[in-house]
């Protein structure tokens, strides 16, 4: 037999949805600590991007760099082999 459908969950929604009251007003101090987290966020998100910008500038000088590294190795092994066939 199944237990599931028989057992009352409509009491876990009160649980997992949990909303604020609507008379409940932000205190000073509420407003304070938001403030404080959303500069943090801020600082946050600019040190990220900065740093995100500066990974990117590393792999576009190694895409360059492997990139001339395997010109010069395909020369190199091209002209080798044309020697040998000669």
């Amino acid at each position: 037999m199944n237990w599931l459908p028989l057992a009352d969950w409509s009491f876990a929604w009160d649980l997992i949805a949990q909303t604020p009251s609507p008379t409940a007003t932000p205190t000073p101090v509420d407003i304070q600590l938001l403030t404080s987290q959303l500069e943090f966020l801020k600082d946050s998100n600019a040190r990220l991007s900065d740093s995100f910008s500066r990974f990117i500038t590393a792999m576009q000088f190694a895409l360059v760099v492997f990139g001339f590294l395997g010109g010069v190795i395909a020369y190199i092994f091209g002209k080798n082999l044309d020697d040998a066939k000669k």
